[in-house]
């Protein structure tokens, strides 16, 4: 960089600079999910969103994350099993570039340009894993390699002690599946649960449509669903 300060850690990469913004927690918004409403993963207004299930039911398959039937591709945490009256708190936590809160007091970082780029008031984001996950592997294939249509549940696991975690999605599985002697279409489903800063994710596919016709949609082995773990106990 031609000026400023910067900070590395013990691995050489950049932790803190004069020339870089930080991702900073704006807002945080709680919500409730009933069997009345469906909440977004994704809104385009700038921010990327972390969630976080508060209390999450005993009831693995209660609520999950899919693309519901003529929503165009958009994700959303959906009800599903939810039973009548009752309520799942969804914290949303949104992050995007830049700080939002200035003070005069703890460490403040300007560039080259006199623009106010880090200031110890803010939260920057604080990421403890990523993943990317091949879904297709939930169809079963036959000694030859060939998908046979059917297929099994598939789990990922993750521990961060002591931590309060929530999940930044940037890939979410889309697409639809259909074999030519089934008249089930199918689509992928997940489900997670967080606990005390443990991850247990499923992913699946469900039944979405039934068709009658003998049309053929084949697994795109491509498809992946792809998520950071965040760090929010301090938020």
């Amino acid at each position: 960089m031609p000026s400023g300060l910067e900070f590395f850690n013990d691995t050489h990469s950049v932790i803190l600079s004069t020339e870089v913004e930080p991702l900073c927690l704006h807002e945080k918004i709680n919500h409730s999910l009933t069997r009345d409403n469906a909440i977004p993963l994704h809104v385009d207004d700038g921010f990327l969103s972390v969630f976080h299930v508060a209390n999450p039911p005993e009831n693995f398959y209660d609520y999950g994350y899919w693309s519901p039937a003529g929503s165009d591709g958009k994700y959303y945490i959906l009800p599903d099993e939810l039973g009548s009256g009752e309520t799942i708190p969804i914290e949303e936590y949104k992050f995007k570039l830049g700080i939002s809160n200035t003070a005069n007091s703890g460490l403040q970082l300007f560039n080259s340009q006199g623009v106010e780029t880090y200031n110890s008031n803010n939260r920057p984001i604080n990421i403890l894993a990523r993943y990317s996950i091949n879904v297709s592997d939930c169809w079963l294939k036959n000694s030859s390699g060939q998908f046979t249509g059917q297929y099994t549940k598939k789990f990922v696991n993750g521990s961060w002690s002591g931590k309060k975690i929530g999940i930044l999605f940037t890939n979410m599985p889309s697409g639809i599946i259909k074999f030519s002697n089934s008249r089930t279409v199918y689509a992928y489903d997940t489900r997670i649960s967080m606990t005390d800063g443990s991850l247990t994710l499923m992913y699946w596919v469900d039944q979405w449509l039934v068709s009658f016709s003998s049309a053929y949609l084949p697994v795109d082995e491509s498809v992946r669903l792809e998520f950071f773990v965040i760090d929010i106990t301090d938020y």
